[in-house]
């Protein structure tokens, strides 16, 4: 037999095995995912147990994921943010002791603005809620500017007196 022959055969071959191969991994796949479809609450069950059991390992492996992912877990986040945005709000909310529909009813009784200033535009991305640093006791819903500001000037109502005492100097002066 000739050489060229035999590279030939050699290569038809190892094209055939490749075939075979997929045609393997293929069924291989569709068994699975049969075997998931038809066995899917009992693997979820297992799966939330094992989260259970073993919160390390779990903790471990998803900051192993976000290491070698930043980019696909920061996509999947602001999508999920932009699906859910009532979800997220909620979640930040939990730490004023307040839930979505109790904020959006204290905005609503404000008219739907600032309740220092009176303004309708959050000049951020969202309401800030404004609450006793001392007590936790939510206040009211504030834009950005007055939210820091009164942040800044430490909520002291001498200074914030002396402040605008100032600024309205200032108006005098132009």
């Amino acid at each position: 037999m000739k050489e060229s022959t035999r590279v030939l055969l050699a290569t038809l071959k190892t094209i055939e095995e490749a075939e075979k191969k997929e045609r393997r991994k293929s069924r291989k796949k569709k068994w699975a995912r049969e075997y998931y479809l038809a066995n899917q609450d009992i693997i979820k069950e297992k799966a939330i147990d094992w989260k259970a059991a073993n919160p390390e390992m779990r903790r471990a492996a998803n900051q192993q994921y976000i290491a070698a992912n930043p980019e696909k877990v920061k996509n999947a986040k602001r999508k999920c943010y932009i699906d859910n945005p009532e979800k997220y709000k909620s979640l930040n909310l939990k730490r004023y002791g307040i839930d979505f529909e109790q904020w959006k009813d204290m905005l609503l009784e404000q008219g739907g603005c600032c309740k220092c200033c009176g303004t309708d535009n959050p000049g951020g991305k969202n309401w800030h809620v404004d609450h006793c640093h001392d007590t936790g006791k939510v206040r009211g819903i504030l834009c950005w500017r007055c939210n820091v500001a009164l942040g800044q000037l430490n909520e002291d109502p001498e200074h914030i007196r002396k402040l605008a005492t100032y600024a309205e100097w200032c108006q005098e002066q132009k």
